[in-house]
Protein backbone atom coordinates (compact mmCIF):
# COMPACT_ATOMS: atom_id res chain seq x y z
CA UNK A 1 0.00 0.00 0.00
CA UNK A 2 3.29 2.44 0.87
CA UNK A 3 4.44 1.64 -1.90
CA UNK A 4 1.97 2.34 -4.45
CA UNK A 5 1.22 5.67 -2.78
CA UNK A 6 4.83 6.64 -3.73
CA UNK A 7 4.28 5.57 -7.24
CA UNK A 8 1.24 7.06 -7.56
CA UNK A 9 2.88 10.16 -5.77
CA UNK A 10 5.97 10.07 -8.43
CA UNK A 11 3.55 9.85 -11.63
CA UNK A 12 1.46 12.97 -10.56
CA UNK A 13 4.57 14.80 -9.78
CA UNK A 14 5.57 13.61 -13.21
CA UNK A 15 2.58 14.99 -15.04
CA UNK A 16 2.80 18.26 -12.79
CA UNK A 17 6.54 18.77 -13.91
CA UNK A 18 5.39 17.73 -17.46
CA UNK A 19 3.20 20.94 -17.38
CA UNK A 20 0.18 18.56 -18.00
CA UNK A 21 -1.21 18.19 -14.34
CA UNK A 22 -1.94 14.83 -12.47
CA UNK A 23 -4.98 13.24 -14.26
CA UNK A 24 -7.98 13.66 -11.92
CA UNK A 25 -11.64 12.25 -12.17
CA UNK A 26 -14.28 14.79 -13.13
CA UNK A 27 -18.28 14.92 -13.34
CA UNK A 28 -20.26 17.39 -15.12
CA UNK A 29 -22.59 19.57 -13.01
CA UNK A 30 -26.43 18.03 -14.17
CA UNK A 31 -30.10 19.34 -14.09
CA UNK A 32 -31.93 16.42 -12.56
CA UNK A 33 -34.84 15.12 -9.99
CA UNK A 34 -33.25 13.41 -6.76
CA UNK A 35 -35.01 11.01 -4.72
CA UNK A 36 -35.08 10.77 -1.03
CA UNK A 37 -35.18 7.44 0.20
CA UNK A 38 -35.42 5.15 3.36
CA UNK A 39 -33.92 2.09 3.59
CA UNK A 40 -35.47 -0.58 6.14
CA UNK A 41 -35.34 -4.72 6.31
CA UNK A 42 -38.01 -6.60 7.20
CA UNK A 43 -39.97 -9.96 6.16
CA UNK A 44 -42.85 -10.91 4.58
CA UNK A 45 -46.00 -11.68 6.59
CA UNK A 46 -49.51 -12.03 5.69
CA UNK A 47 -51.83 -9.66 4.26
CA UNK A 48 -55.18 -11.20 6.17
CA UNK A 49 -55.31 -13.72 8.64
CA UNK A 50 -58.14 -14.77 10.43
CA UNK A 51 -58.29 -16.34 14.35
CA UNK A 52 -60.57 -19.45 14.74
CA UNK A 53 -62.85 -19.84 17.78
CA UNK A 54 -64.93 -22.64 18.94
CA UNK A 55 -68.68 -21.57 19.65
CA UNK A 56 -68.83 -23.28 22.75
CA UNK A 57 -66.60 -25.00 25.35
CA UNK A 58 -65.95 -28.47 25.25
CA UNK A 59 -63.70 -31.75 24.54
CA UNK A 60 -61.74 -32.12 21.45
CA UNK A 61 -63.27 -34.82 19.66
CA UNK A 62 -60.63 -34.95 16.48
CA UNK A 63 -57.87 -32.44 15.11
CA UNK A 64 -58.44 -33.16 10.82
CA UNK A 65 -55.57 -31.08 10.09
CA UNK A 66 -51.73 -30.19 10.76
CA UNK A 67 -49.60 -27.18 11.04
CA UNK A 68 -49.45 -26.01 7.58
CA UNK A 69 -51.91 -27.38 5.79
CA UNK A 70 -53.63 -25.42 3.34
CA UNK A 71 -57.86 -25.55 3.25
CA UNK A 72 -60.92 -24.09 1.47
CA UNK A 73 -63.16 -22.06 3.16
CA UNK A 74 -65.52 -23.99 5.35
CA UNK A 75 -63.37 -26.50 5.46
CA UNK A 76 -63.98 -28.77 9.21
CA UNK A 77 -60.58 -27.70 11.04
CA UNK A 78 -61.92 -30.31 14.12
CA UNK A 79 -64.68 -31.14 15.98
CA UNK A 80 -65.73 -31.63 19.68
CA UNK A 81 -67.81 -34.12 21.29
CA UNK A 82 -71.02 -33.52 20.55
CA UNK A 83 -72.71 -36.55 22.34
CA UNK A 84 -74.82 -33.97 25.19
CA UNK A 85 -75.62 -31.80 22.01
CA UNK A 86 -76.90 -35.15 19.88
CA UNK A 87 -78.66 -36.55 22.57
CA UNK A 88 -80.95 -33.26 23.08
CA UNK A 89 -81.01 -32.95 19.10
CA UNK A 90 -82.68 -36.55 19.59
CA UNK A 91 -85.19 -35.35 22.52
CA UNK A 92 -86.26 -32.29 20.46
CA UNK A 93 -86.79 -34.14 17.07
CA UNK A 94 -88.87 -36.57 19.58
CA UNK A 95 -91.05 -33.86 20.89
CA UNK A 96 -91.35 -32.71 17.46
CA UNK A 97 -92.77 -35.94 15.89
CA UNK A 98 -95.06 -35.93 19.17
CA UNK A 99 -96.41 -32.25 18.36
CA UNK A 100 -97.02 -33.45 15.02
CA UNK A 101 -98.89 -36.49 15.88
CA UNK A 102 -101.07 -33.72 18.01
CA UNK A 103 -101.80 -31.67 15.33
CA UNK A 104 -103.11 -34.82 12.83
CA UNK A 105 -104.79 -35.47 15.60
CA UNK A 106 -106.53 -31.82 16.28
CA UNK A 107 -106.97 -31.78 12.40
CA UNK A 108 -109.05 -35.00 12.40
CA UNK A 109 -110.76 -34.30 15.91
CA UNK A 110 -112.12 -31.43 13.94
CA UNK A 111 -114.56 -33.88 11.83
CA UNK A 112 -115.06 -36.12 15.38
CA UNK A 113 -115.95 -33.28 18.16
CA UNK A 114 -115.83 -36.15 20.55
CA UNK A 115 -112.15 -37.02 19.83
CA UNK A 116 -110.81 -32.91 20.61
CA UNK A 117 -110.50 -33.38 23.94
CA UNK A 118 -107.55 -36.78 23.33
CA UNK A 119 -106.05 -34.21 20.59
CA UNK A 120 -105.84 -31.34 23.16
CA UNK A 121 -104.18 -33.92 25.31
CA UNK A 122 -101.74 -35.12 23.07
CA UNK A 123 -100.88 -31.22 22.14
CA UNK A 124 -100.32 -30.99 25.74
CA UNK A 125 -97.79 -33.72 26.36
CA UNK A 126 -96.09 -32.78 23.68
CA UNK A 127 -95.79 -29.26 24.41
CA UNK A 128 -94.30 -30.65 28.01
CA UNK A 129 -92.30 -32.58 26.30
CA UNK A 130 -90.68 -29.67 23.78
CA UNK A 131 -90.46 -27.53 27.84
CA UNK A 132 -88.52 -30.18 29.21
CA UNK A 133 -86.38 -30.37 25.91
CA UNK A 134 -85.80 -26.41 26.76
CA UNK A 135 -84.71 -26.94 29.99
CA UNK A 136 -82.42 -29.19 29.31
CA UNK A 137 -80.52 -26.35 26.53
CA UNK A 138 -80.99 -24.10 29.31
CA UNK A 139 -78.90 -25.81 32.00
CA UNK A 140 -76.01 -26.75 29.88
CA UNK A 141 -76.32 -22.94 28.82
CA UNK A 142 -76.15 -22.12 32.14
CA UNK A 143 -73.12 -24.43 32.93
CA UNK A 144 -70.85 -23.10 29.51
CA UNK A 145 -71.19 -19.74 31.95
CA UNK A 146 -69.84 -21.04 34.82
CA UNK A 147 -67.04 -22.62 33.35
CA UNK A 148 -66.55 -19.47 30.92
CA UNK A 149 -66.57 -17.44 34.60
CA UNK A 150 -63.98 -20.34 36.38
CA UNK A 151 -61.58 -19.63 32.93
CA UNK A 152 -61.60 -15.61 33.86
CA UNK A 153 -61.18 -16.37 37.22
CA UNK A 154 -58.15 -18.78 36.71
CA UNK A 155 -56.36 -16.19 34.57
CA UNK A 156 -56.71 -13.66 37.31
CA UNK A 157 -55.36 -16.05 40.11
CA UNK A 158 -52.85 -17.04 37.86
CA UNK A 159 -51.48 -13.62 36.95
CA UNK A 160 -52.10 -14.15 33.48
CA UNK A 161 -54.92 -11.82 33.31
CA UNK A 162 -51.91 -9.37 33.47
CA UNK A 163 -49.07 -10.99 31.78
CA UNK A 164 -51.66 -11.97 28.90
CA UNK A 165 -54.55 -9.31 28.60
CA UNK A 166 -55.25 -10.46 24.75
CA UNK A 167 -55.72 -14.03 26.24
CA UNK A 168 -58.16 -12.64 29.51
CA UNK A 169 -59.68 -10.01 26.58
CA UNK A 170 -60.61 -12.76 25.07
CA UNK A 171 -61.73 -14.95 28.04
CA UNK A 172 -63.74 -12.17 29.81
CA UNK A 173 -65.38 -11.97 25.73
CA UNK A 174 -66.31 -16.02 25.90
CA UNK A 175 -68.48 -14.83 29.35
CA UNK A 176 -70.10 -12.27 27.56
CA UNK A 177 -70.45 -15.03 24.62
CA UNK A 178 -71.99 -17.92 27.42
CA UNK A 179 -74.16 -14.71 28.82
CA UNK A 180 -76.03 -14.78 25.14
CA UNK A 181 -76.49 -18.11 24.99
CA UNK A 182 -78.27 -18.55 28.83
CA UNK A 183 -80.18 -15.33 27.42
CA UNK A 184 -81.34 -17.66 24.45
CA UNK A 185 -81.89 -20.58 26.10
CA UNK A 186 -83.98 -18.61 28.98
CA UNK A 187 -85.90 -17.19 25.72
CA UNK A 188 -86.44 -21.02 24.25
CA UNK A 189 -87.97 -22.25 27.90
CA UNK A 190 -90.18 -19.19 27.85
CA UNK A 191 -91.51 -20.16 24.63
CA UNK A 192 -91.54 -23.72 25.89
CA UNK A 193 -93.71 -22.41 28.82
CA UNK A 194 -95.85 -20.65 26.24
CA UNK A 195 -96.19 -23.45 24.36
CA UNK A 196 -97.67 -25.36 27.26
CA UNK A 197 -99.63 -22.60 28.63
CA UNK A 198 -101.59 -22.88 25.09
CA UNK A 199 -101.73 -26.79 24.84
CA UNK A 200 -103.77 -26.89 28.28
CA UNK A 201 -105.58 -23.75 27.30
CA UNK A 202 -106.36 -25.58 23.75
CA UNK A 203 -107.28 -28.72 26.27
CA UNK A 204 -109.61 -26.89 28.30
CA UNK A 205 -111.52 -25.46 25.21
CA UNK A 206 -111.50 -28.99 23.60
CA UNK A 207 -113.22 -30.35 26.64
CA UNK A 208 -115.70 -27.55 26.25
CA UNK A 209 -116.03 -29.19 22.83
CA UNK A 210 -114.18 -26.79 20.82
CA UNK A 211 -111.90 -28.76 18.05
CA UNK A 212 -111.00 -25.43 16.13
CA UNK A 213 -109.16 -24.47 19.33
CA UNK A 214 -107.71 -27.45 19.75
CA UNK A 215 -105.83 -27.48 16.15
CA UNK A 216 -104.76 -23.69 17.01
CA UNK A 217 -103.37 -24.75 20.18
CA UNK A 218 -101.69 -28.15 18.30
CA UNK A 219 -99.93 -25.70 15.37
CA UNK A 220 -98.32 -23.82 18.27
CA UNK A 221 -97.03 -26.95 19.91
CA UNK A 222 -95.73 -27.51 16.66
CA UNK A 223 -94.06 -24.28 16.14
CA UNK A 224 -92.65 -24.62 19.86
CA UNK A 225 -91.26 -28.22 19.25
CA UNK A 226 -89.89 -27.03 15.70
CA UNK A 227 -88.02 -24.01 17.66
CA UNK A 228 -86.53 -26.79 19.57
CA UNK A 229 -85.27 -28.78 17.03
CA UNK A 230 -83.37 -25.86 15.19
CA UNK A 231 -81.96 -24.95 19.06
CA UNK A 232 -80.41 -28.40 19.02
CA UNK A 233 -79.39 -28.32 15.72
CA UNK A 234 -77.62 -24.74 16.59
CA UNK A 235 -76.10 -26.34 19.26
CA UNK A 236 -74.82 -29.83 17.43
CA UNK A 237 -73.35 -27.23 14.45
CA UNK A 238 -71.20 -25.53 16.83
CA UNK A 239 -69.55 -28.66 17.00
CA UNK A 240 -67.98 -28.35 14.11
CA UNK A 241 -65.08 -26.37 13.49
CA UNK A 242 -64.57 -24.76 10.28
CA UNK A 243 -62.31 -22.78 8.41
CA UNK A 244 -63.63 -18.82 8.13
CA UNK A 245 -61.33 -18.24 5.22
CA UNK A 246 -58.98 -20.41 2.53
CA UNK A 247 -55.64 -20.64 3.67
CA UNK A 248 -52.65 -22.34 5.51
CA UNK A 249 -53.58 -23.23 8.77
CA UNK A 250 -51.42 -22.21 12.04
CA UNK A 251 -52.87 -24.26 15.22
CA UNK A 252 -52.61 -21.65 18.13
CA UNK A 253 -51.74 -22.72 21.64
CA UNK A 254 -54.41 -24.21 23.83
CA UNK A 255 -55.80 -22.35 27.06
CA UNK A 256 -53.43 -24.52 29.27
CA UNK A 257 -50.48 -23.28 27.74
CA UNK A 258 -51.93 -19.51 27.18
CA UNK A 259 -52.45 -19.11 30.82
CA UNK A 260 -48.75 -19.96 31.37
CA UNK A 261 -47.29 -17.70 28.31
CA UNK A 262 -45.64 -14.38 29.77
CA UNK A 263 -44.99 -16.22 33.24
CA UNK A 264 -41.54 -17.39 33.08
CA UNK A 265 -42.97 -20.67 33.11
CA UNK A 266 -42.21 -22.87 30.22
CA UNK A 267 -45.54 -24.79 29.13
CA UNK A 268 -44.92 -28.82 28.88
CA UNK A 269 -47.85 -29.50 27.22
CA UNK A 270 -50.98 -28.05 25.38
CA UNK A 271 -49.10 -26.66 22.30
CA UNK A 272 -50.71 -28.68 20.14
CA UNK A 273 -54.29 -29.42 19.75
CA UNK A 274 -55.14 -33.10 20.68
CA UNK A 275 -58.17 -35.27 21.49
CA UNK A 276 -59.61 -34.63 25.00
CA UNK A 277 -58.27 -31.12 25.23
CA UNK A 278 -60.50 -28.19 26.96
CA UNK A 279 -61.24 -25.41 24.53
CA UNK A 280 -63.42 -22.19 25.21
CA UNK A 281 -64.66 -19.54 23.17
CA UNK A 282 -62.06 -17.19 24.44
CA UNK A 283 -59.29 -19.03 23.04
CA UNK A 284 -58.10 -19.30 19.45
CA UNK A 285 -57.80 -22.66 18.22
CA UNK A 286 -56.58 -22.02 14.98
CA UNK A 287 -55.14 -19.18 12.51
CA UNK A 288 -55.81 -19.26 8.68
CA UNK A 289 -53.45 -17.14 6.70
CA UNK A 290 -53.85 -16.34 3.61
CA UNK A 291 -50.92 -16.95 1.33
CA UNK A 292 -52.07 -15.56 -1.40
CA UNK A 293 -52.28 -11.61 0.22
CA UNK A 294 -48.75 -11.43 1.09
CA UNK A 295 -47.28 -8.10 2.45
CA UNK A 296 -43.90 -6.72 3.66
CA UNK A 297 -43.62 -5.34 7.41
CA UNK A 298 -40.47 -3.71 7.89
CA UNK A 299 -38.93 -1.53 10.77
CA UNK A 300 -38.45 1.81 10.41
CA UNK A 301 -35.95 3.71 12.78
CA UNK A 302 -37.63 6.56 15.28
CA UNK A 303 -35.63 9.50 13.08
CA UNK A 304 -37.11 8.59 9.67
CA UNK A 305 -40.58 7.43 10.61
CA UNK A 306 -42.03 10.98 9.98
CA UNK A 307 -41.09 10.47 6.68
CA UNK A 308 -43.48 7.71 5.89
CA UNK A 309 -46.56 8.38 4.71
CA UNK A 310 -49.16 6.43 3.46
CA UNK A 311 -49.57 5.48 -0.36
CA UNK A 312 -45.48 6.59 -0.71
CA UNK A 313 -44.06 4.21 -3.19
CA UNK A 314 -41.51 1.80 -2.54
CA UNK A 315 -39.37 -1.18 -4.04
CA UNK A 316 -38.39 -4.35 -2.64
CA UNK A 317 -36.00 -6.77 -2.68
CA UNK A 318 -35.88 -10.47 -0.98
CA UNK A 319 -32.89 -12.30 -0.28
CA UNK A 320 -34.82 -15.49 -2.04
CA UNK A 321 -35.06 -13.75 -5.34
CA UNK A 322 -31.73 -12.13 -5.92
CA UNK A 323 -31.51 -9.05 -8.61
CA UNK A 324 -35.69 -8.88 -8.80
CA UNK A 325 -37.01 -5.59 -7.53
CA UNK A 326 -40.55 -5.48 -6.58
CA UNK A 327 -42.86 -2.39 -6.49
CA UNK A 328 -45.07 -1.32 -3.39
CA UNK A 329 -47.02 0.91 -1.56
CA UNK A 330 -47.20 1.99 1.99
CA UNK A 331 -50.43 0.76 3.30
CA UNK A 332 -49.87 1.07 6.96
CA UNK A 333 -48.05 2.70 9.83
CA UNK A 334 -48.13 1.74 13.40
CA UNK A 335 -47.95 4.14 16.34
CA UNK A 336 -46.90 1.79 18.76
CA UNK A 337 -42.74 1.84 18.89
CA UNK A 338 -40.76 -1.15 19.57
CA UNK A 339 -37.42 -1.66 21.46
CA UNK A 340 -34.32 -3.05 19.51
CA UNK A 341 -31.60 -4.81 21.24
CA UNK A 342 -29.09 -2.72 20.42
CA UNK A 343 -31.48 -0.26 22.66
CA UNK A 344 -33.02 1.89 19.66
CA UNK A 345 -36.39 2.25 18.50
CA UNK A 346 -38.27 1.68 16.15
CA UNK A 347 -42.07 1.53 14.34
CA UNK A 348 -43.39 -1.18 11.98
CA UNK A 349 -44.56 -0.31 8.46
CA UNK A 350 -46.72 -2.50 6.62
CA UNK A 351 -46.28 -2.13 2.25
CA UNK A 352 -48.18 -4.23 -0.38
CA UNK A 353 -47.12 -4.93 -3.45
CA UNK A 354 -48.50 -4.00 -7.00
CA UNK A 355 -48.53 -7.15 -8.06
CA UNK A 356 -47.86 -11.35 -7.29
CA UNK A 357 -45.00 -12.74 -6.39
CA UNK A 358 -44.81 -16.14 -6.94
CA UNK A 359 -43.49 -18.78 -4.84
CA UNK A 360 -43.30 -16.16 -1.78
CA UNK A 361 -43.54 -17.70 1.37
CA UNK A 362 -44.22 -16.03 4.65
CA UNK A 363 -41.31 -15.45 6.90
CA UNK A 364 -38.89 -14.47 3.70
CA UNK A 365 -36.52 -11.93 4.48
CA UNK A 366 -35.89 -8.59 2.42
CA UNK A 367 -35.13 -4.64 1.95
CA UNK A 368 -37.46 -2.30 1.29
CA UNK A 369 -36.29 1.41 -0.53
CA UNK A 370 -39.18 3.83 0.54
CA UNK A 371 -39.13 7.26 -1.95
CA UNK A 372 -40.28 9.36 0.31
CA UNK A 373 -39.32 12.79 -1.50
CA UNK A 374 -38.34 14.11 -4.69
CA UNK A 375 -36.63 17.06 -5.68
CA UNK A 376 -37.27 18.39 -9.49
CA UNK A 377 -35.08 20.09 -11.65
CA UNK A 378 -32.59 20.47 -9.53
CA UNK A 379 -28.77 20.93 -9.81
CA UNK A 380 -26.83 17.47 -8.76
CA UNK A 381 -23.45 16.26 -8.45
CA UNK A 382 -21.87 12.70 -7.57
CA UNK A 383 -21.38 12.30 -3.68
CA UNK A 384 -17.55 12.31 -4.46
CA UNK A 385 -17.43 15.59 -6.17
CA UNK A 386 -18.83 16.72 -2.26
CA UNK A 387 -16.16 18.22 0.22
CA UNK A 388 -16.63 19.50 3.97
CA UNK A 389 -14.01 21.71 5.65
CA UNK A 390 -14.60 23.69 9.30
CA UNK A 391 -18.55 22.99 8.26
CA UNK A 392 -18.45 24.61 5.08
CA UNK A 393 -19.52 22.61 1.87
CA UNK A 394 -17.18 23.08 -1.74
CA UNK A 395 -16.18 21.69 -4.69
CA UNK A 396 -13.51 21.85 -6.60
CA UNK A 397 -13.88 23.52 -9.37
CA UNK A 398 -12.03 22.52 -12.90
CA UNK A 399 -11.45 25.68 -14.63
CA UNK A 400 -11.01 26.33 -18.54
CA UNK A 401 -7.58 26.63 -18.30
CA UNK A 402 -7.50 23.31 -16.06
CA UNK A 403 -6.68 24.53 -12.96
CA UNK A 404 -8.56 23.75 -9.45
CA UNK A 405 -10.76 26.25 -7.75
CA UNK A 406 -12.28 25.91 -4.06
CA UNK A 407 -15.85 26.86 -4.51
CA UNK A 408 -17.76 27.37 -1.67
CA UNK A 409 -21.77 25.60 -2.38
CA UNK A 410 -25.26 25.21 -0.39
CA UNK A 411 -26.48 21.53 -0.55
CA UNK A 412 -29.74 20.27 -0.17
CA UNK A 413 -30.72 16.73 -0.31
CA UNK A 414 -28.69 13.94 -0.63
CA UNK A 415 -29.02 10.20 -1.47
CA UNK A 416 -26.29 7.61 -1.60
CA UNK A 417 -25.10 8.60 -4.93
CA UNK A 418 -26.31 12.17 -5.70
CA UNK A 419 -26.31 16.08 -3.67
CA UNK A 420 -28.23 18.33 -4.58
CA UNK A 421 -26.86 21.82 -4.76
CA UNK A 422 -28.59 25.02 -4.01
CA UNK A 423 -26.44 27.30 -5.45
CA UNK A 424 -22.16 27.95 -5.58
CA UNK A 425 -22.03 25.68 -9.37
CA UNK A 426 -24.34 25.99 -12.85
CA UNK A 427 -25.43 23.72 -14.84
CA UNK A 428 -22.30 22.51 -17.10
CA UNK A 429 -19.29 23.39 -14.77
CA UNK A 430 -17.14 20.68 -14.22
CA UNK A 431 -16.26 19.42 -10.55
CA UNK A 432 -12.96 17.12 -9.14
CA UNK A 433 -14.20 13.82 -7.66
CA UNK A 434 -12.01 12.96 -4.75
CA UNK A 435 -8.92 10.75 -4.73
CA UNK A 436 -6.43 9.26 -2.80
CA UNK A 437 -3.60 9.88 -5.37
CA UNK A 438 -4.00 13.67 -5.62
CA UNK A 439 -4.06 16.06 -2.91
CA UNK A 440 -6.48 18.81 -4.15
CA UNK A 441 -4.87 22.35 -3.71
CA UNK A 442 -6.27 26.08 -5.00
CA UNK A 443 -4.59 26.61 -8.65
CA UNK A 444 -3.70 22.85 -9.04
CA UNK A 445 -3.36 22.21 -12.41
CA UNK A 446 -5.02 19.28 -13.93
CA UNK A 447 -5.26 16.49 -16.47
CA UNK A 448 -9.69 15.65 -16.46
CA UNK A 449 -10.99 12.35 -16.87
CA UNK A 450 -14.72 12.12 -17.34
Amino acid sequence: MIILTVITGVVAAFFIIQGRGATITTATVETGDVAITVFATGALTSGESRDVYPETQGLIKAVLVADGDVVKKDDILATLDDSATQAQLSQARAALAQAQGGLAQAQSAQSSAGAGTAAAQAALTAAQAGLESARNLDSLSQQALTNAKNIVSLMQSSGAALTDPAGFAQAQAAVTQAEIAVAQATAGVAQANAGVAQARAALSQAQSANPAAAVAAARAAVDAARGGVELAETAVEATVIRAPIGGMVLIAPTPTAQAVMGTGVTPTGGMQLAQGSVVAPGSPLFTIVNEDALSFTAEIDEVDIRKIELEQSASITLSAFSGQDFPATVTRISNTAKPTITGGTVFDIELTFDGLVPEARIGMKGDTTIAVETQHNTLTIPVDAWFREAGVDFVWLVSTDNTLIKTPVTVGASTEFVVEVLDGVSAGDTVALATAATPFTEGLRVTPNP
